[in-house]
């Protein structure tokens, strides 16, 4: 029977393991940003006088953040197993804030897509290493909890900024940005790096004290470290360049790989996320002009929120594996509805179709919550740094693929045929997951580890 260790936790350590999750949320809230940001820049630099304007350019202001996400996800994986998880979270901070300063003084597209490229680096680094961090610090019945209010951020973080450029200038947007940034990295200046990553660099004794100074020393939390360190006997501590390759190609590496990839193609091509960045457009499109995309796009905004908080709240009870499956699946016959309803137009059934895109849209974010949550726990420990940068720059890059082919098919082929790549992708994507994908509800990391030897 699972025991609700976050009950018996002494206040302070549970304190502290709240403290580098108010940080890593800081960060990807910030993130979310990153993500929603071109749905209320493009609309305003059309009629900015001051800024030259070209729509050919729409495209690559939108995308290329995701395209330097992706890269930002690979350089998260080498720098936390190099420097480890709380110190590149701060050097991650820097050009991030960077980022959104120049887009601020931003006169022409050139800056404008080089602030875009900065923040999205740093995005990439937020949003893969905040589950890995949390994952590593966190119990094994909590865990998901944890890495899920990194999704209920990164989902606020697009209402944020939504609401802040609908409100007030894109240039003064970038500003006020920087203000949870500059606080997260503070705290993270403050918290103790994560124990796992400081065992795994044979820093017995550092992370052995990290790990009490997180988690106590009750004793589930010291059967968790004795197993650990247990492990780690057997574990070179630090892998030549060729022993890394070939620990690459073994099934316990290559199997989560080739995981994490499927549960992004579904993540990314359920079209969710790509309508962050076009959301003004896809409902105009969607709806024939006939409803306020504004307020949609924020309507939109606040269901992704709650998709994701409903996840977080029952998080501990929800079989993970089954409701991703189930989940997708029934996306897939939403984007179908949605379909019919735009092929057919029937007459007094407009409030029916919204809701219909809110159900989309929730489960949409649900799905996305759940991906995250996989990623900082299938990897082995000795590659985990680098399989989560891998797999989570999958994620950008499939973002970025489906950002900049969206406009084009809905330009060349309309609206339902954007919908229906969307529908046919992630079911394809589901059916394979339904058999590959692991349970790592109630497991430990080193549980999760041991599974892939055994098998």
């Amino acid at each position: 029977m699972a025991i609700n260790i976050l009950s018996k936790l002494p206040s302070s350590h549970l304190l502290k393991q709240l403290l580098v999750a108010f940080s890593c949320n800081l960060f990807c809230l910030v993130s979310g940003c990153t993500f929603g940001f071109s749905a209320v820049l493009l609309p305003q630099i059309k009629n900015d006088p001051y800024f030259p304007y070209s729509a050919k350019y729409d495209s690559w202001i939108a995308s290329s953040s995701c395209l330097s996400m992706a890269l930002g996800c690979i350089a998260a994986g080498y720098l936390s197993d190099k420097y480890g998880r709380r110190i590149t979270h701060i050097m991650a901070a820097t050009p991030f804030i960077l980022g959104w300063v120049v887009q601020a003084f931003a006169n022409d597209v050139i800056l404008l897509l080089v602030g875009r490229v900065l923040t999205g680096l740093s995005t990439g680094v937020f949003r893969s290493l905040g589950a890995i961090y949390l994952g590593e610090i966190a119990n094994p019945i909590n865990r998901p909890m944890f890495i899920f209010s990194l999704s209920i951020s990164a989902t606020s973080g697009i209402l944020f900024i939504h609401l802040l450029g609908g409100y007030l200038s894109w240039r003064l947007s970038c500003f006020i940005i920087c203000l949870p940034t500059v606080l997260g990295m503070c705290i993270q200046v403050y918290v103790k790096e994560s124990p796992l990553w400081l065992i795994y660099k044979d820093k017995i004794e550092k992370g052995t004290q990290a790990f009490e100074w997180f988690r106590g020393n009750d004793e589930f939390s010291q059967k968790e470290l004795a197993e650990i360190l247990e492990k780690q006997k057997d574990r070179p501590p630090n892998m030549t360049f060729k022993e890394g390759v070939k620990a690459m190609f073994t099934k316990a590496f290559m199997k989560p790989l080739l995981i994490a990839f499927l549960i992004f193609v579904t993540v990314q091509f359920s079209g969710v996320n790509t309508m962050s960045f076009y959301a003004q457009d896809l409902l105009r499109t969607t709806f024939s002009g006939e409803q306020d995309p504004f307020m949609l796009m924020l309507v939109t905004d606040a269901t992704r929120v709650i998709g994701v908080a409903f996840l977080f709240s029952f998080s501990k009870y929800i079989p993970r594996r089954r409701s991703y499956v189930i989940t997708c699946t029934i996306l897939v016959v939403l984007l179908i509805l949605l379909i019919a309803y735009i092929a057919v137009k029937p007459e007094g059934l407009a409030a029916l179709a919204i809701t219909v895109l809110m159900l989309y849209i929730a489960l949409g974010s649900i799905i996305g919550g759940l991906a995250w949550t996989f990623i900082g726990e299938i990897f082995p420990s000795n590659l985990r740094g680098l399989g989560s940068g891998i797999g989570a720059s999958s994620s950008f890059f499939l973002l970025f693929l489906s950002v900049n082919i969206t406009p084009g098919i809905m330009l060349n082929f309309g609206i339902i045929a954007t919908y229906s790549t969307f529908a046919v992708v992630t079911l394809i994507g589901v059916t394979f997951l339904h058999f590959l994908l692991p349970k790592t509800d109630g497991k430990t990391l080193q549980e999760i580890e041991n599974s892939y030897d055994k098998n």
